[in-house]
């Protein structure tokens, strides 16, 4: 079901059930008001005809001619008027709006209290339901102490009411259909107005591939939702543009990368196989050429370990890790390697700092890091890792006294397959994938790092891990 319909039918079903209550309610309120009204009416009718009663007790001509003026007035109710005699068993004036309903009434009944309300239904009971005839009778006894044996019954017919009420009713059922109609029909009309941008980024979007990432969506007029899905899209748009861009200079570098060393060493294997050599020429090519294979299987676990850091970030066991033993683990090697070069090698690192994390990332990161600084730092200089502990978290410094970076490579040392010129070359065996390795461990940890370098006066990389 499109969004449209479901929009539709959300709106009419909210519609039309508040739409219900409202009517119902209002029907209730109103039908409620109309009897209480009714029955002060029929209060009133009652008393007033009491008064009459007792003004014209004594001259039965003169009641009759009081009371046929009160029936009289009475225009918008049927009035009934019965003086009935308990003794005699008689009806000392019987009087009606309608003289045909006299017939049908019955005798008047000694009421349980001083003042007794009762409902009574004229005709057959299918005329009942054409019109329903229902006369409320208040009786009781206009002068209990003087006259005893008199009963009072005073009615009014309902119909009226029911009249009142059954138009009432048609007419908020007649409303309530044309409303829910055409609240309807506006509703379908606003929802598809309102849905006609979103139609037209879909219609533009559809277009939208690998080799056009570069469109975008007009920029929207009203800064309203509509136009918060523009600047969305817009944004998406840029981000997989900037990502698809990496991933083709990505792979034309890897390819680069690999076909180097594998064209290296084809040429070295034709160039030995050309004529018959020696037992140490043939040697020699091949441990170029294993030299050559073995850069070249570095430089696909380097490519693997980042595919796998991209694609399953969190599948890399994590474990509360303390620095301090970890580098202590690392350092006796480069202290053997920054021997050898002629740089002093120092460590300076705080105790029972702890991070959570996986510890073969982490070795990985802080050996590429020390091993960088050792291969560019010249005999005579020196390199310091120190480690800080606070409350976020865990920070560790890798400086050396190298030749430093000017800004322009200190912007790109993270990038993949960039490799700085002058003394920071990566030299043989280098790949320009390690500090974009280092870079991508630390995002998995959610840490930073980052880069800071003076030319001519060293470089350090700082990395922040949080706890």
């Amino acid at each position: 079901m499109k969004l449209r319909q479901r929009l539709f039918l959300w709106y009419g079903g909210v519609l039309f059930v508040m739409g219900a209550v409202l009517v119902v309610a209002v029907y209730l309120v109103v039908a409620h008001k109309l009897r209480v009204e009714f029955g002060q009416f029929l209060s009133d009718e009652y008393w007033e005809a009491v008064q009459i009663t007792n003004r014209h007790i004594g001259e039965l001509n003169d009641l009759k001619q009081a009371v046929k003026l009160e029936v009289g007035g009475v225009r918008y109710f049927y009035f009934v008027y019965r003086l009935y005699d308990v003794d005699k068993a008689k009806f000392l004036l019987d009087l009606s709006s309608k003289e045909e309903w006299l017939e049908s009434l019955p005798a008047v009944r000694t009421p349980r209290n001083e003042l007794e309300r009762s409902v009574l239904l004229l005709g057959e009971e299918g005329q009942r339901r054409v019109n329903r005839n229902e006369i409320h009778f208040l009786t009781g006894w206009p002068d209990r102490e003087k006259h005893p044996n008199l009963l009072l019954s005073v009615g009014l017919c309902y119909d009226r009411v029911w009249h009142r009420l059954g138009s009432l009713r048609d007419n908020l059922f007649l409303a309530f259909i044309i409303t829910t109609v055409l609240a309807s029909l506006g509703g379908h009309l606003l929802a598809s107005r309102g849905l006609k941008p979103i139609h037209s980024i879909a219609n533009s979007l559809e277009d939208v591939g690998a080799s056009n990432l570069s469109y975008r969506l007009p920029e929207p007029e009203a800064n309203d939702e509509i136009g918060r899905i523009i600047l969305s899209v817009n944004s998406m748009l840029h981000r997989l543009e900037t990502a698809f861009q990496h991933l083709r200079e990505f792979t034309a570098d890897a390819a680069h990368e690999l076909r180097t060393p594998l064209t290296a060493a084809k040429c070295r294997v034709d160039v030995a196989l050309e004529r018959q050599r020696e037992n140490e020429e043939y040697e020699e090519a091949f441990r170029d050429v294993l030299d050559r294979l073995t850069g070249l299987e570095n430089l696909v676990d380097q490519l693997l370990l980042l595919a796998s850091l991209d694609a399953r970030p969190d599948d890399h066991k994590r474990e509360q890790v303390n620095i301090q033993a970890l580098l202590a683990d690392i350092s006796g090697f480069f202290e053997i390697a920054a021997e050898q070069k002629g740089v002093e090698f120092r460590m300076d690192c705080a105790e029972h700092c702890d991070v959570t994390g996986n510890p073969a990332l982490l070795r990985r990161l802080f050996s590429n890091l020390i091993e960088n600084a050792i291969r560019h730092t010249p005999a005579g200089g020196a390199v310091r890792v120190q480690t800080s502990c606070a409350d976020g978290g865990c920070s560790i410094s890798v400086t050396d006294t190298g030749s430093g970076l000017d800004s322009g490579h200190l912007a790109k040392v993270f990038q993949r397959f960039y490799r700085a010129d002058g003394a920071r070359t990566w030299g043989k065996g280098g790949t320009g994938l390690g500090l974009s390795i280092c870079q991508k461990i630390v995002e998995v940890h959610e840490g930073s790092i980052q880069a800071h370098s003076e030319k001519g006066k060293g470089t350090s990389f700082s990395v922040h891990l949080p706890r």
